[in-house]
């Protein structure tokens, strides 16, 4: 396979497991929405269902649109200026060019346990999370 060939191939793939993530987090909602509605009808009817129905709406949006700032919230998590380490600033810029997407926004908690992660709706609202533990014990290079 040439080198072009792989690379389209690739992006396919990529794109699938885009799709995939739509799908399972579709799936999710619904199965959540549907607990929601049964437990609703099983304490009180018809009006139960009504009302699991309006929460279900409520908690599914609400979870949806605020998944992002809920978790840099448990995290603690502060933006991180390009001061605070311009390697990494650099290191997403170049990542987030090369696949095409806008580069998320980075944020660094005060937890001393190595760790990092990702949230958000999508590429145009996404956010990265390093912790404090994983700045300190690991190199750069390990980093990104």
């Amino acid at each position: 396979m040439r080198r072009s060939e792989a690379g389209t191939e690739k992006y396919h793939q990529a794109l699938n497991l885009s799709d995939m993530n739509y799908i399972k987090t579709g799936l999710l909602m619904v199965v959540m929405a549907g607990l929601f509605l049964a437990i609703g009808y099983l304490l009180g009817g018809q009006t139960g269902l009504i009302a699991a129905l309006i929460f279900s709406f409520v908690f599914n949006f609400g979870t949806y649109w605020f998944s992002e700032k809920i978790a840099l919230s448990f995290a603690r998590a502060k933006p991180m200026s390009r001061q605070q380490a311009p390697w990494l600033f650099e290191a997403n810029e170049r990542i987030s060019e090369r696949a095409g997407i806008p580069a998320p926004r980075i944020y660094i908690s005060p937890d001393s346990q190595p760790n990092a992660f990702a949230c958000g709706r999508g590429p145009g609202n996404a956010s990265v999370c390093f912790t404090a533990g994983i700045l300190e014990s690991m190199s750069q290079r390990e980093v990104i």
